[in-house]
Order: C-alpha cells, then sequence, then structure tokens
C-alpha cells in the first residue's frame, strides 16, 4: 500500500518502547513485565486505566508486536456475556498460538460492562485472568467507578495512564510534521 494512503496512527506507530509517547515509566514497567513473560515467569495480568487517548491500547499492541506474540483483541464492552467471553477469550487465554508463540490477551474496555448490559461478562472475565497461561492486558478510562471491576483490579497490576505531557507530544508532532514535510508553525 502506498504510504500515503496509510493512515498516521499507523505508518508513525512506535517502533520500540523508547518511541512510545507519554508516561515513560509505565512503558518501561510494561516492558519488564513482557520480559518476564517471555522468559517463563508468569506474572499477573496488566489493568492499564487512564482518559481515553493517553495510550493504554497502543502499548498493548506495541508489546504484542515487539515481543513477537501473537495477538487476541476483544472489547469487552461489545461481548457483555459470560457465555461469548469464555467462548472467545477463555480459549486464546488457555492455549498456544497456532505457531507456538505466546498470545496476548487484550480485554479492551472492560469497563464498557458496566450496569444492568453486563450478562457475568466481569465474573467471566475475572476467571479468565486467574487462569490465563498467555499474557492479559486489559484496559479501561475508569476502573474504581463500578463495583464490578474490583475483583478483577485485585487480580491485576493496576497502572494509571496520565495524559502525556504537552511538550512530549509537541516534540512528537513536530517530528511527523518533518517527516510529511508540513510546514507548521513552532
Amino acid at each position: 500500500m502506498p504510504s500515503d494512503l496509510v493512515l498516521w496512527t499507523e505508518k508513525h506507530f512506535p517502533s520500540s518502547f523508547e518511541q512510545f509517547v507519554g508516561n515513560p515509566e509505565l512503558s518501561k514497567t510494561v516492558q519488564r513485565w513482557a520480559m518476564d513473560w517471555s522468559q517463563g515467569k508468569h506474572g499477573k495480568p496488566l489493568l492499564l486505566h487512564g482518559a481515553p487517548g493517553v495510550g493504554k491500547t497502543c502499548i498493548a499492541l506495541l508489546t504484542a508486536k515487539l515481543m513477537d506474540w501473537s495477538l487476541f483483541e476483544l472489547n469487552a464492552s461489545d461481548f457483555r456475556t459470560k457465555d461469548l467471553i469464555e467462548r472467545l477469550a477463555g480459549s486464546a487465554a488457555h492455549n498456544a498460538s497456532f505457531d507456538g508463540r505466546l498470545r496476548l490477551i487484550l480485554l479492551d474496555e472492560v469497563d464498557g460492562l458496566q450496569g444492568t448490559v453486563d450478562r457475568g461478562g466481569a465474573a467471566a472475565i475475572n476467571e479468565i485472568i486467574q487462569s490465563a497461561q498467555n499474557p492479559v492486558i486489559l484496559t479501561a478510562n475508569d476502573v474504581f467507578g463500578e463495583q464490578k471491576l474490583q475483583t478483577i483490579r485485585t487480580h491485576c497490576t493496576v497502572l494509571e495512564f496520565r495524559k502525556p505531557n504537552y511538550l512530549s507530544v509537541a516534540k512528537f508532532l513536530r517530528i511527523v510534521c518533518e517527516k510529511e514535510g508540513i510546514d507548521f508553525d513552532q
């Protein structure tokens, strides 16, 4: 595909943990967690939370890419029933990928299970994260606003992502503009 047809989010996606913009200390924590998994040290699932757009899903996708893990991604707010979550994510969490690599289980937007529309989804996720044989990352905007997530929190390493420093964002945007040949006002 010609590079001018590629979305910038893909074209300028980080190629290393060091290129991840914002929350550098959390990036290092995620990297150490992933290295432990690759060395056979099964760590607790990571529960990444923070405002939309702070890089939670990005760091999960980057981790899978850099560790050469296959990826199973499920937006939990789209699949709220116990049966669906167990059938889809449960199988992925307990089995190796077809080629024998580790598989990162990414359960995105788990706080979307809130309210009466959750039909056992939170319980299914809790069962999966306690017995997974593959690394698991969960993301959420607010992990403290919903009682159903309390049990999930206790079985995870909870990491709060904050909005990136505006100077870091400006530096990254400057690099993108220069690569794209775009004139910009400092």
